[in-house]
């Protein structure tokens, strides 16, 4: 893996390197145990073509993959796939900067041919860039995390290209929540596939005995741990919380048996033992910043007001509760894949008129540093609409010239149609949307409520510009 991407301790940077980050895996953590047996099981996927780690949220599939990643001598390009990789254009952005961090040389001048060529076919620039990977001399591996987060069928299909047409070099690894959107019977049949399920992820009692007693230093029995297993149903993210708990709680016997007891789905529980053993500031600082998909110092101070942020992440990664750090310096968190997804439910307190002013104090945090896509969530989040589309009016035409089509429509829908009467540019925007995407039935609607819209702002000028523009070009064209 590339060496090059750090930055000074606790400057967070901005959206480059958020995007840098999802090139990398996590860093161990030191409450991790290495699953050997597991490694193996992977090492012995190389002759396939694709391999699938298949389980639900909190069975340590990103953790096994970065373990098995950092082995000496072995190649890898990793990224974590996001909700905005669903856009085909930024998740093809994404995956050339993976694979360039094997070899530079590979979709090199594939930006080159989809500017020249604008009637090229995807997958024409997926050969080029597949032809390019045939000239690496290197067996790797390309790992896509979080899969589960992609719905876009262009995206599902340039993957498939890629594991249909891959050269020998290269080895495919997807990690989900759910079965890829593949032929995967075909390849299961061809002996093409390698699958690592739940029951493979599942803690075996040696593994428990060692995060329990090795990792952890906790010197429990068999029995305990034999009754650890069996309520936690050998979940990986759920055995971890229970060690953390039992390294706080006096009595190990009453733990196990008010956990055995408890009908709550075990991490519930299991989180709510843990953050009543922190102290208040800490708990606060959690429940304020549970809405956050990504934590910096500076972020959290914006949000919590705790002055000690760095502090207080560094503290809670090193004790392997609740948060991870995504980079090696700090800069950079997250909470735990199983928290992420409910973190406001299991950190509640926060009343939905605070939750609001929360998600707008990111929502500012994130546009001083012009990383407007995340200024953009937080502000729907806040409902704050004309806020939102603000952005959207900001930034739309700048997207389209990058190719984002699917993000500026995405934006736009989520954008309530009163919010168009007062924004023209955003009409106009609709209106541009439709030359590219060469539907223009609806075009003289777009160009009506823009004209409308337009009659009421101080500088009636540049969307005034915009409007003459289109309907030259549609003259143009008839």
């Amino acid at each position: 893996m590339p060496d090059n991407f750090s930055t000074s301790k606790h400057d967070d940077g901005g959206e480059a390197v958020l995007n840098r980050l999802k090139l990398l895996p996590p860093p161990s953590q030191r409450s991790d145990l290495f699953r050997m047996r597991l490694v193996s099981e992977l090492n012995e996927a190389a002759g396939k073509r694709l391999t699938v780690v298949t389980a639900p949220v909190g069975y340590g599939k990103t953790t096994l993959l970065g373990h098995w990643a950092s082995q000496p001598n072995f190649k890898t390009a990793w990224l974590t796939l996001e909700n905005s990789d669903n856009d085909p254009a930024q998740f093809f952005r994404n995956l050339i900067a993976a694979l360039q961090t094997v070899n530079r040389n590979i979709g090199s001048d594939a930006f080159t041919m989809l500017q020249s060529q604008p009637d090229i076919s995807m997958e024409k620039v997926l050969q080029r860039v597949i032809d390019q990977i045939g000239m690496v001399l290197q067996d790797f591996t390309l790992i896509l995390d979080d899969y589960q987060v992609i719905r876009a069928n262009p995206v599902h299909n340039m993957v498939n290209y890629l594991l249909t047409h891959q050269p020998p070099q290269l080895h495919l690894l997807i990690a989900s929540q759910t079965d890829p959107a593949f032929e995967l019977n075909k390849l299961r049949s061809s002996g093409d596939l390698k699958e690592v399920r739940s029951p493979h992820l599942a803690f075996t009692m040696d593994e428990a005995g060692a995060l329990f007693n090795e990792v952890m230093q906790l010197k429990l029995p068999y029995g305990e741990i034999s009754a650890l297993v069996v309520r936690t149903k050998a979940q990986p993210a759920a055995l971890k919380y229970a060690a953390l708990c039992l390294g706080h709680f006096g009595n190990i016997s009453d733990f196990i048996s008010e956990f055995e007891n408890d009908s709550r789905e075990e991490c519930i529980f299991l989180v709510e033992i843990l953050l009543k053993q922190q102290p208040e500031e800490v708990q606060s600082f959690l429940r304020q910043c549970a809405l956050l998909p990504q934590l910096s110092p500076s972020l959290c101070t914006s949000l919590s007001g705790a002055e000690n942020s760095a502090e207080i992440l560094e503290n809670l990664a090193g004790a392997g509760a609740f948060v991870q750090q995504v980079d090696k310096n700090g800069q950079w968190y997250r909470f735990h894949s199983f928290l992420s997804q409910r973190a406001t439910t299991y950190f509640t307190g926060i009343s939905e008129e605070k939750g609001i002013n929360l998600h707008l104090r990111a929502s500012l945090w994130f546009t001083q540093r012009k990383m407007i896509s995340r200024a953009f969530y937080h502000a729907l989040e806040a409902q704050n609409f004309d806020l939102a589309g603000q952005f959207v009016e900001e930034n739309a035409m700048e997207m389209l010239q990058q190719g984002q089509l699917v993000t500026v429509l995405n934006w736009m829908s989520r954008i309530p149609a009163r919010i168009f009467e007062a924004r023209p540019m955003l009409s106009v925007c609709q209106a541009w949307i439709a030359i590219i995407s060469g539907d223009v039935s609806h075009i003289e609607q777009h160009l009506a409520t823009a004209e409308k819209a337009n009659a009421s702002v101080p500088d009636p000028k540049p969307v005034a510009g915009h409007i003459a523009a289109i309907r030259d070009y549609l003259e143009s064209r008839d």
